[in-house]
């Protein structure tokens, strides 16, 4: 049995062995990560709403906002009637702005759920993207490498996000990427359409998974394809296609 973090809702289809069961947002409990107060304040009193921005746990915004990149969001920033939260590192400038708020750690579930939030700045991570599915967020999408590409350009194609480059972003782009997304209620409506599909499922995915897990348990490899115990030859049908060859051969 393999239970991966995936789902139509969330990412490209594939094709699928029996034994492969997607439980994608296995993980997603927006009550395990309540807002503290005076987060939920900040939140609460903001009347054009709030941005959040993150670029995950595994980059470090230190390095990848240098070269003036910072200070272009910054400017952007300050110029907007949104609030923001702006997940940082240590190293970078101290930020003195009512409207700004910047931490090192922010309960990202418990803001994505929050009524407020009109729009999720991410670096496009697997858990960030079925957050922001998960919750209907609307998002501007900054990639780096590996599976954000991907995820982001998913979510680009359904129409809840918009990407860009860090070499992209510049102070006019980035202000006029953030206004796209803040105005243009394609995003939040197509992002409400994601949510909903990514909702419509028979089971939720905790109870998918354990139901799989319990299958297994009782009904042994039922599940396990017989590719499992083919050659290798068999299963790239590379005997059928050398039996086509050499017909070939002895024919002509």
């Amino acid at each position: 049995l393999i239970l991966t973090n995936s789902h139509p809702s969330t990412g490209y289809p594939y094709p699928k062995a029996p034994h492969v069961k997607e439980i994608s947002g296995m993980h997603i409990d927006p009550a395990s990560q309540p807002l503290p107060k005076d987060l939920q304040d900040f939140m609460d009193d903001a009347p054009h709403g709030v941005i959040f921005f993150s670029l995950g746990s595994f980059l470090n915004p230190a390095q990848l906002l240098a070269g003036g990149k910072f200070e272009i969001f910054l400017s952007v920033f300050r110029k907007l009637k949104q609030k923001v939260m702006w997940k940082i590192a240590p190293g970078l400038p101290e930020v003195k702005d009512p409207n700004i708020r910047v931490q090192t750690w922010y309960p990202q579930q418990g803001i994505l759920g929050h009524k407020n939030l009109k729009m999720f700045i991410t670096h496009g991570g697997l858990q960030s993207t079925i957050e922001a599915i998960s919750s209907g967020v609307p998002c501007l999408g900054i990639p780096v490498f590996f599976d954000q590409l991907k995820d982001v350009a998913f979510m680009e194609k359904i129409g809840m996000a918009v990407g860009l480059t860090l070499d992209e972003i510049t102070e006019d782009t980035l202000s006029k990427t953030i206004n796209e997304i803040l105005f243009n209620p394609k995003y939040r409506e197509n992002a409400l359409k994601q949510k909903a599909i990514f909702e419509d499922r028979p089971k939720k995915p905790v109870e998918e998974a354990a139901y799989w897990i319990e299958y297994v348990l009782r009904h042994g490899q039922i599940l396990r394809p017989a590719s499992a115990t083919m050659p290798f030859y068999q299963v790239y049908l590379l005997d059928v296609a050398a039996t086509v060859i050499a017909t070939i051969l002895v024919l002509f």
